[in-house]
């Protein structure tokens, strides 16, 4: 009891002591996030979720930084708290995205693609064809590596590249004809890392799919790396095989 202070002051006393406090979170947070101490930034998030002070785009931006900081099981904790996605689409957000990369890293495999065919469909101004390609090749990734499921595989890796396709307003099957060193003159290349990778594990997954054989195989990620694929250059220095010998051998 403080008599020279009446009931009204203290409170409002506290209220601002408890405003200061939580500003400071928040600032704290942001400085940690800029400066990429995302395991710092979880503290400072941590707390105001604790005092139960997150909106629905806090926890998302909790949830990413436990996602940078390897915290998973934390992570699906929180985004499993969001309940209304509605926001993000206001916000030009993908939810779907983030809730398909915390499933994924927490071994939710089905429930992950499941989350990242909902982002591929979000209809937001963000989600570009480059960026629906980056979801198509996450489910086939996550059939490849880790449910052995290479028809999807090599279905969702066709799909990542027929979107850049779509982005670039190519015809179907330019890209591939890109990679393999097969354009027309006057053609241009769009090749990048996406691109290359996307082809690599396209024919990855058709061969243990059976669409190509061994031989097949064999001739593609040789003519991929004659064309600087690093994915096929490094597959075939592993196997300890010349690839330009291999197709000067076949005529190629």
């Amino acid at each position: 009891w403080l008599p020279s202070q009446s009931y009204t002051n203290i409170v409002a006393l506290v209220q601002a002591g408890k405003k200061n406090e939580l500003e400071d979170l928040f600032k704290k947070a942001n400085e940690y996030v800029s400066d990429k101490l995302y395991s710092k930034a979880c503290d400072c998030y941590a707390e105001l979720y604790s005092m139960g002070e997150l909106s629905d785009y806090g926890k998302y931006c909790y949830v990413r930084c436990c996602m940078y900081s390897e915290d998973f099981p934390t992570a699906k904790k929180i985004i499993d708290d969001i309940r209304d996605y509605n926001s993000f689409k206001e916000k030009d957000i993908n939810i779907y995205s983030m809730l398909g990369w915390v499933y994924e890293y927490n071994k939710r495999y089905q429930d992950a693609c499941a989350y990242y065919e909902k982002a591929f469909d979000f209809n937001i101004p963000s989600n570009t064809y480059d960026q629906k390609a980056f979801y198509a090749y996450c489910i086939g990734a996550i059939n490849y590596f880790n449910t052995n499921n290479s028809s999807e595989a090599q279905k969702h890796f066709r799909l990542a590249l027929r979107c850049m396709e779509l982005c670039y307003n190519l015809r179907e099957g330019y890209l591939f004809d890109d990679c393999l060193g097969k354009l027309k003159r006057g053609e241009k290349s769009y090749r990048d890392e996406n691109v290359d990778r996307y082809v690599y594990y396209f024919m990855q997954a058709a061969s243990a799919s059976g669409t190509y054989s061994n031989s097949d195989l064999l001739y593609f990620m040789c003519k991929l790396a004659s064309l600087g694929n690093k994915y096929a250059i490094s597959d075939m220095n592993k196997a300890g095989i010349d690839y330009r010998d291999y197709l000067s051998s076949m005529g190629y």
